[in-house]
Order: C-alpha cells, then structure tokens, then sequence
C-alpha cells in the first residue's frame, strides 16, 4: 500500500487576483503557497497559465521570489512541487503550423527554466490544440484518421524534443476528456514519459479506473483529483461537470482511494477543486488519507 501527498493547485485566477490588488507588495507566490500549507497540502501543483499571465517585466521578480522563499520553504518543510505546463492561450505541440509548435515549446521551455531551482517532481503535460479540435468533430469522414496521423507525428517531435529540459521520467502525459484512454498507449510505448491520471477526465469519459490502472498503474507518477457532478441543463438534459469539490458530486471517493491504495501509487493526489474557492477539499482529502494511515509526511 502507497502513502500519498495532498497536493493542490495554485490557481491562475488566484493569481491574478493577487496581482491586480494594488495593495499586494513584495512576494506572490509565497503567500498563495503558504495558504495552501496551512490549509493541510504539503504538495504544489503550479500552473504555467500563472507565469504567462504575468507581465513579462515581473517574471524576473518572481524567479528571484522562488529562489529566495520557495525554495528554502522546500528545505525545510515537507512540500514538494510540479509544475503544470500551460494549454491555454494558443498552446499547441501538435499543431500544423511549424511557428506556434516552436512557440508552444520555447514557452514550456522558459517555464521549466524558470522553475527549476525547485526541483519539480513532475511535468504535466496536455496533449491538445489542434488534435483536440480534429477529436471534437472538426473533420469528419474519411479524412480524419489520416490528419490525425500527421498531427500525433508533431506531438512525438514536440515531446522527443520538450525531453531535452525536462526529465523523462518527470514528464506526465495526461488522460484527456478529448480522448479515450488508449490515446495514451502509443506514447507511452515509444517515449520514456510517465502519465498523469486525471480521475474527474476518466469519468466523464465513462472509463474504468481499474482498466486504466491495468494499463498505466505502473507509469503513473501524479493523480489529479476533483469531483463530478451531474447538473441539469433543460428538462431532458443532463450533463456532467468536473473541477468540484469533494464529496459534492457522483464520485466513489472512498473506492478510487482504495484502488489507488491496493495498486500502489506512492505520489501526489494534486487536488484540482476549481470550483471550490474556499478549499475546502484539502482538509477533506488529508482526512481520508489519515484514517487510511495512507498520509505521507
């Protein structure tokens, strides 16, 4: 049985919060970082949405806040980082376009550059932009399997190069609700990456956590975790909406937790709660884990 890290997100919005305050003075990140410590988390997940929706004037401050504070918090604490790479804002290592591929990957570059003095755990990768929109029914017919096949030749070149700054084994492939999870399977065969688990993404595709743990339990480093809820969108229409908090949706919690425990996993449980702005989740999350004896220090 593995012990597991609360881990949680920073989120950009948080961010952004903080930096059109005119108020805030000195450090950024450290205080959103300390918020969360105190709330239970001794795992960081960052989001590179944080860092590319900083002015670019700022970004040398906050290299210097991560060496002088963060870092020695690391030292002396238990906390551990990750860095989320970006897929917003045009992010895109499949894409057609040689020029947005070379920006895509220069952007993740100077990322885990700038993050580096942290020693990251993991580097989390979305495979989308382009791909995504060829899964979502742009191209129909025929034709789709072909482009599908020219696209995931970028995505091997992107990632065979983004390898060279980022450790294989640190970078984590994530299940996507754009793809089932056998999207996975050939990119994990032929580079040396790990994967990321999305649990909220597995079941809105319907997918089996025991199927994919079959798959994937030995390469997964990192578990995102958030709760599903069914809403209701008209009188015959239900949908299905992710990022809540736990215990205010549909899922097994108790069940996945087990399934986690008795395959093994020994890593972060990166609580991605978006729609809980009080946070509520990590105390919740480290409960469980405590009652389990699955906490890891």
């Amino acid at each position: 049985m593995g012990a597991m890290k609360v881990g949680t997100l920073i989120h950009p919005f948080r961010l952004a919060k903080r930096l059109l305050d005119p108020s805030t003075r000195g450090d950024v990140l450290a205080p959103l970082v300390a918020e969360c410590v105190d709330l239970g988390a001794n795992h960081i997940e960052l989001t590179g949405e944080m860092f590319t929706l900083v002015p670019e004037d700022l970004l040398a401050s906050l290299a210097q806040e991560i060496q002088e504070v963060l870092v020695p918090l690391k030292r002396r604490t238990a906390v551990s980082f990750s860095l989320h790479l970006p897929a917003m804002g045009g992010m895109d290592i499949s894409s057609s376009i040689p020029a947005i591929r070379r920006a895509s990957i220069d952007t993740h570059r100077k990322l885990v550059d700038l993050t580096r003095t942290l020693d990251p755990d993991s580097y989390v990768l979305h495979v989308a932009g382009m791909i995504f929109d060829l899964s979502n029914g742009v191209v129909t017919g025929n034709h789709a399997p072909a482009i599908e096949q020219l696209l995931l030749k970028n995505v091997y070149r992107s990632i065979e190069e983004i390898l060279t700054f980022v450790p294989p084994r640190s970078l984590c492939l994530e299940n996507l609700p754009s793809f089932p999870m056998e999207f996975l399977i050939p990119l994990v065969r032929d580079l040396p990456v790990s994967v990321c688990l999305d649990i909220g993404h597995l079941h809105l595709r319907g997918e089996n956590l025991h199927d994919f743990w079959a798959r994937f339990g030995s390469r997964t480093r990192q578990v995102h975790f958030h709760d599903v809820k069914t809403e209701r969108q008209g009188p015959n229409v239900l949908f299905q909406q992710d990022h809540h908090a736990l215990g205010h949706g549909n899922l097994d919690l108790d069940g996945i937790l087990d399934t986690l425990s008795t395959g093994g996993f020994a890593g972060p449980l990166v609580l991605e709660t978006l729609r809980d702005p009080a946070m509520t989740s990590i105390a919740r999350l480290k409960g469980m884990l405590l009652s389990r004896g699955l906490f890891q220090q």
